[in-house]
């Protein structure tokens, strides 16, 4: 899937968190040594990231979205980022994002993005997800996928399946989160494939368009630097006009950049190569894997990306 359907990330007291999702829910994992823990069998929330701060866990994604045929109507409603928060009594704890944000988001849209981005006047701004995490000693920024709600009888959300793809969020928010408070740092006229944490630095890899090799870029987060550099991508050996199918880096000192990113090329054939790079700016394909079909049903033409 676009976005993995398993994530992991350190815990409190050197443990380490692992989450995965199924048709809206997460299963919660905490891990230390050979002590495997449950900590939630079905949370009522998609996880999508999540960090550990002053020793509480952070659980981060969103309310799941509702397909409901009312008479003669179908009824399409978006979901609402969410935060579970562990409290120190073992019980999770909600926080949703604000409901007043559209006002703030529409003056990052001006401010930031381009006129087509803003919309008409009557649109309203929401939070969806929490799609990405990255915390620091003082606080955590947050990138958010931010919808538009016009018209809730709209075909085109009610063809969007359960779980967020890359082409639901042509405009993300860049918040930071400090003891309870919220903030929106900038608006980003991009779709987010993922977040990566370097040492010194974290890395969000962006598209704006369609998401494809060549307009794959990367945008710097580094602790005192703003606003953030950012930066082409280069990636040699990959058609640079195919649509990713699937994209998935890590960073390790001794290594790099390193990972796998997949295509749709003719045929619906699914084509994999893994990529190591220096600097996070110039992937270069180590291996080509023998091509895949894609399974039945999984593909959406919408705007030409491809879907779930």
């Amino acid at each position: 899937p676009p976005y993995p359907a398993a994530c992991s990330f350190p815990g409190p007291d050197n443990a380490e968190v692992i989450v995965w999702r199924r048709d809206g829910q997460s299963s919660v994992l905490l891990v230390r040594g050979n002590d495997v823990r449950i900590l939630a069998g079905r949370l009522p929330i998609a996880v999508f990231t999540g960090w550990s701060q002053t020793g509480r866990l952070h659980l981060a994604g969103m309310r799941p979205r509702r397909h409901q045929e009312d008479e003669k109507n179908y009824r399409f409603r978006h979901g609402r980022a969410s935060v579970y928060v562990l409290s120190a009594g073992g019980q999770f704890e909600e926080r949703t994002a604000p409901r007043f944000m559209s006002g703030m988001i529409r003056s990052g849209l001006r401010r930031d993005c381009p006129q087509e981005a803003v919309g008409c006047e009557t649109a309203r701004f929401r939070v969806e997800c929490w799609l990405a995490s990255l915390p620091d000693e003082t606080g955590c920024h947050l990138v958010g996928g931010i919808v538009a709600f016009t018209n809730p009888f709209a075909d085109d959300n009610w063809g969007k399946g359960t779980e967020p793809h890359w082409s639901d969020y042509s405009i993300l928010g860049l918040f930071r989160a400090e003891a309870e408070h919220l903030r929106l740092l900038r608006v980003l006229y991009a779709s987010l494939l993922q977040a990566v944490r370097t040492p010194g630095e974290d890395r969000l890899f962006l598209v704006r368009g369609r998401p494809r090799p060549r307009d794959l870029v990367c945008l710097h987060l580094s602790n005192g630097r703003w606003p953030p550099k950012q930066e082409q991508v280069h990636v040699d050996g990959i058609n640079p006009d195919a649509d990713f199918w699937h994209f998935q880096i890590r960073h390790a000192p001794k290594l790099g950049f390193f990972g796998v990113m997949s295509t749709l090329g003719e045929g619906l054939l699914i084509h994999s190569y893994v990529v190591r790079s220096d600097d996070g700016l110039r992937f270069r394909v180590t291996q080509a894997l023998p091509p895949v079909p894609s399974a039945p049903g999984e593909r959406d033409t919408k705007n030409g990306h491809p879907g779930q």
